[in-house]
């Protein structure tokens, strides 16, 4: 298969003014695409951002009924909502887009229901060559948000390397990472530099309400939410645990979130006598997370670099507990220095350094320094994680990917899109002739219902 250089390219125009985003002649119609179910609690980070364009042009959601985080589908009036601002979910199933007719079909829907898609966002790096085949026939340049081990492990993995190519290939790809080492990662593993940017994600201030006042100098109430996994640092952070209770005892560690330590974990907390301290509460409802959360004293994220390399952008756990007016105990790890500011908005050790985490959880027994900390990381939050602002900088990013790839000449797309996508969609030959005749009809009336499957 031949892949066509992207040198040459058209580089984006990030200096893109705001009241040239109101001012643009066509408001687009953007397809997301989302291997889990479009959800607050499946993925909170990709929920947020499609959120967050609302206002900003029609926006189909093209997702999966697989859960993430957690399983809490979309109710009907929240659907509803999302229509009204111009948001719209179908769930989709995602192996038939490389058929020979399946995304024709899909194609043919959107564009009777919607319009023609102008760009494509990929949401996790897998689904940018999965959106392949409907960027070929909407001749359309398809955006990539990378969350994390997308990044780290998926675009080096021998089993997606060839895949990645073909998207790196693609006419207009615009690759999107979540923090600044992200998309450096992205650009050392191939992908072109000038079509590579960082795009953090927002959060929704009116859902995350500024707790009151720390106050108090008794035993703190920790809290540490994540998925059970090694990336999250648990084992550090119940050594550093055992530590500081010494100093400030009657200390606990909430732990939220399930995964496959869990019996693990439990056992490290036994063996460190500190099951009456840590209590595992599991995967919990968004808003009874919220309300947890706020009634916490400091939030831990000793995020680390596991055995398999999986490193971490910036937790959506961080930038919440930001919003809340609580204070941080992190690592120097992946994003997280981004989003926190070392003795500004929280502190800032060494990843797998109980020792060190322990000295700053005995800092924060101080009311008035996480009073400072948390009041100066909602501040943060506001003036660069809203996700009202975040929104704009996406839209107008979509815009500026939509202009650069209409510059390129369509026979020079054309012809890209052809060697990008040959011998990854199943060709039309391989479907009978018969069929293959019924096949014009079939995406007439499928226009015409507007049908997505």
């Amino acid at each position: 298969m031949r892949l066509v250089s992207p040198v040459g390219q058209p580089r984006l125009d990030s200096t893109r003014s705001r009241a040239s985003f109101g001012r643009s002649r066509q408001r687009p119609v953007v397809v997301h695409l989302t291997s889990q179910e479009f959800a607050p609690a499946s993925h909170p980070g990709v929920y947020r951002t499609v959120l967050g364009l609302a206002g900003h042009g029609t926006h189909v959601v093209l997702c999966t009924r697989r859960s993430g985080y957690a399983d809490a589908p979309l109710t009907a009036n929240r659907r509803r909502e999302l229509a009204s601002q111009g948001v719209f979910v179908h769930p989709i199933e995602l192996a038939p887009l490389r058929k020979a007719f399946a995304p024709r079909r899909l194609l043919a829907g959107l564009r009777g229901a919607y319009g023609r898609p102008q760009a494509i966002v990929a949401h996790l790096g897998k689904n940018a060559f999965r959106s392949l085949p409907l960027g070929a026939l909407a001749d359309a340049p398809i955006l990539a948000i990378f969350h994390g081990e997308d990044a780290n492990l998926d675009v080096r993995d021998p089993r997606y390397r060839e895949r990645f190519e073909r998207w790196f290939a693609s006419p207009g790809a615009v690759a999107l990472g979540v923090a600044d080492h992200l998309t450096r990662k992205l650009v050392a593993a191939g992908f072109p530099p000038e079509r590579a940017y960082t795009h953090h994600l927002g959060i929704d201030l009116a859902a995350h309400l500024q707790r009151p006042r720390h106050e108090g100098h008794g035993p703190l109430r920790l809290a540490l939410s994540g998925r059970l996994m090694s990336v999250k640092g648990h084992r550090t952070a119940f050594e550093a645990l055992a530590i500081a209770r010494k100093d400030v005892p009657g200390s606990e560690l909430h732990v939220f979130g399930a995964g496959p330590l869990e019996s693990t974990l439990r056992e490290r907390a036994k063996a460190l006598a500190l099951m009456p301290a840590v209590h595992f509460r599991g995967a919990l409802p968004v808003d009874v997370l919220r309300a947890e959360l706020a009634g916490s004293d400091v939030i831990l994220q000793p995020s680390e670099v596991d055995a398999e390399g999986r490193e971490e952008g910036i937790p959506n756990s961080i930038l919440e507990a930001m919003a809340l007016g609580l204070p941080v105990i992190a690592t120097h790890h992946g994003g997280i220095p981004e989003a926190v500011d070392d003795g500004e908005t929280g502190r800032l050790v060494a990843e797998r350094a109980p020792e060190e985490l322990a000295q700053a959880i005995v800092e924060l027994a101080d009311p008035a320094l996480r009073e400072k900390f948390g009041r100066a990381g909602r501040a943060k939050v506001e003036a660069e994680y809203a996700q009202e602002l975040r929104g704009v900088a996406l839209a107008e990013r979509i815009l500026e990917a939509r202009d650069a790839y209409t510059t390129i000449p369509r026979s020079v797309r054309r012809a890209a899109w052809r060697a990008t996508v040959e011998g990854y969609v199943e060709a039309p030959e391989a479907i009978g002739r018969r069929e293959r005749l019924r096949w014009p009809v079939r995406l007439l009336v499928n226009r015409w219902r507007q049908e997505i499957p």
